[in-house]
């Protein structure tokens, strides 16, 4: 009677323990950072909010101040270009580049231009391409129903599954 009960209490803990690493594992790998304007900014252009969390974990990891290999900033890793592209459709006054580490501004940008992708390719994989990859650079591998036929690098259809995968994960945590 005595193994059975000690049996139970290990296996028990073990139980507990396991439960705590989970939760813990889940806010390490899938944080909720910035909650408060990605839900803001996916509401007012129409986004999927789980959708713009998989991007931010796939672009940034959720680092603010970080760019990319090829000159991309911020959170969502906005290029400059597109960064100034869109401040000047959303009439951002006194925009500089270096707005682009600043969260609320790079996610409000980052949101914005993934609806005008979504809205102009209407296919979640070619707007998602055209994210990663960039709009010329797709542009010849997009038929005339805006599906991506052939993606450029595999790095970018790796990049499509990986923020659609993120998206699923995170749709189940919001």
């Amino acid at each position: 009677m005595k193994t059975i009960n000690l049996f139970c209490i290990v296996v028990c803990f073990f139980c507990a323990t396991l439960s705590v690493g989970f939760v813990l594992f889940d806010a390490y790998f899938f944080p909720l950072a910035y909650k408060e304007e990605i839900v803001k900014y996916a509401n007012e252009y129409n986004l999927e909010t789980s959708l713009v969390f998989g991007l931010v974990k796939t672009e940034s990891g959720f680092k603010e101040k970080v760019v990319s290999r090829s000159g991309a900033l911020g959170l969502m890793q906005i290029m400059p270009k597109t960064g100034e592209w869109v401040a000047e459709k959303l009439n951002i006054k006194n925009y500089s580049e270096s707005m682009l580490y600043d969260a609320q501004t790079n996610i409000k940008i980052g949101c914005y231009y993934l609806s005008y992708l979504i809205g102009k390719y209407t296919h979640l994989n070619t707007a998602l391409a055209c994210y990663n990859a960039g709009e010329g650079m797709m542009a010849s591998f997009i038929d005339e129903d805006k599906n991506v036929v052939k993606y450029p690098f595999e790095e970018t259809a790796k990049y499509v599954q990986k923020v659609k995968n993120y998206a699923k994960i995170y749709k189940s945590k919001i």
